[in-house]
């Protein structure tokens, strides 16, 4: 555990998991989001409670008004809205004290600065300390804060129509947590930061028969936002797959695994490079490359870049 409490920049990177506390209405919901973005965009892959649980994509671009939306299924927050964080334009006007005009949950509001406070922002395996500033409607029916970071003020807390609290960031791993992980139970400690960083990030289909007077359970875990589909046979992990981006299996809305499948090598990659590193495959079946000796399959697209990667 580190502790910094220097000045620090915090900007995300693709796969970092963001982790909320909604309530409303009595009903508390966790809400998880992963991370992404390109040149154009920055996207959110999302879900929402375990029980009725809810799936979606965000696509968010930096525009100029100030609106904040509490609803995930409510389509402004894929047009104009902050989200997770502030836009440039709204982090400026929150900072300069001033009284400013917003939108929040469809409804008028004027908000000025209420506090600024040192805080801990929850990066999971870090400590680091920002000050909070926080905003407040005059008629105090509203609130939002966020860390001063320009580069990416993440909203910590966010009170209107529903009660938004940040719960913990988790990084993307810098390293390829699903390799060599086959065959071990979902408890051995060689798994607890696979276990950490899909945490609440899946469904599960469950499947029971009986073999020689035993049962035998199969869970099937689809984890969509973070890329990853795995499988258990009574504890023991015994496939993991890495989703690229032609998965449509269940009509969920896949992301791709972000992280490393070997190395520091990901999904993308081209075949030629791979060949150069590690060889050809030991034998091609169904358009899988096996490598024996490494326990993988490789699966490319039409243009040769690695898709998806079969852990068995």
């Amino acid at each position: 555990m580190h502790n910094c409490f220097a000045l620090y920049i915090y900007k995300p990177k693709p796969g970092d998991k963001f982790t909320y506390r909604i309530s409303k209405n009595n009903k508390i919901n966790e809400a998880v989001f992963i991370y992404d973005n390109n040149e154009n965009s920055t996207t959110f892959y999302w879900k929402l409670g375990n029980e009725d649980t809810k799936w979606g994509k965000a696509n968010l671009s930096d525009k100029n008004i100030v609106c904040f939306s509490t609803a995930l299924d409510d389509s402004t927050i894929n047009k104009n809205c902050n989200f997770i964080y502030l836009s440039k334009e709204s982090f400026k006007l929150f900072k300069s004290k001033k009284k400013i005009n917003a939108i929040i949950d469809n409804s008028k509001a004027v908000f000025s600065h209420s506090k600024t406070e040192d805080y801990i922002f929850p990066v999971s395996g870090a400590e680091f300390k920002f000050k909070l500033i926080t905003v407040t409607s005059t008629d105090k029916r509203y609130s939002i804060s966020f860390i001063d970071n320009a580069e990416f003020p993440v909203i910590v807390s966010l009170i209107a129509e529903a009660a938004w609290q940040l719960q913990s960031v988790v990084p993307l791993p810098m390293y390829p947590i699903t390799f060599d992980i086959t065959g071990k139970t979902i408890f051995d400690k060689s798994v607890s930061i696979f276990k950490k960083y899909i945490q609440g990030t899946c469904i599960n289909f469950k499947v029971e028969y009986n073999e020689n007077y035993k049962t035998i359970a199969f869970d099937e875990y689809f984890c969509p936002i973070t890329g990853i589909r795995y499988t258990l046979k009574n504890d023991t992990i015994v496939s993991v797959v890495l989703v690229g981006k032609n998965e449509n299996s269940n009509d969920l809305i896949w992301n791709s695994y972000k992280g490393y499948f070997w190395g520091v090598y990901s999904l993308g990659i081209s075949k030629k490079i791979i060949v150069e590193l590690i060889g050809k495959a030991d034998k091609i079946e169904n358009g899988k490359h096996f490598y024996s000796n490494r326990g993988f399959y490789l699966i490319f697209d039409s243009d040769d870049k690695l898709d998806s990667v079969e852990y068995e």
